[in-house]
């Protein structure tokens, strides 16, 4: 175990954007399991929080961020979705990669992660 605080075992899920169209032909987006999912252990942690609050909106929206560190080399596709501890987090760009310095092996994968709602 590389980590210094408790991980767990996380599922990722690749996603891709649907859309249907119902009876009176609106578009409604929708998203569907694209690929089989990706079971790791690793820590999520907290970011960042923004508010924002707009006149006249009945809801303002908040847009966290979270920083996932996994065991080894993981490949998560930009696409990739998480629910941790209730929370259903979207992975934001690539993963970054980090060697272990003695070995040049692949100690840890980088996701950051963003939850929005509102």
């Amino acid at each position: 175990m590389m980590f210094a605080l408790p991980s767990e075992l996380l599922t990722f899920s690749d996603v891709s954007a649907t859309s249907t169209t119902d009876r009176f032909g609106n578009v409604i987006p929708g998203r569907v399991a694209a690929s089989p999912s990706v079971r790791c252990y690793g820590v999520i942690l907290p970011g960042t929080s923004q508010e924002t609050r707009d006149a006249g909106r009945t809801r303002d929206q908040i847009v966290t961020s979270y920083r996932a560190f996994l065991e080894g080399q993981v490949d998560v596709s930009s696409s990739a979705r998480v629910t941790w501890r209730g929370l259903e987090l979207e992975v934001l760009g690539a993963p970054s990669f980090h060697p272990d310095p003695a070995t040049g092996r692949i100690r840890h994968t980088e996701l950051s992660l963003v939850a929005v709602s509102g």
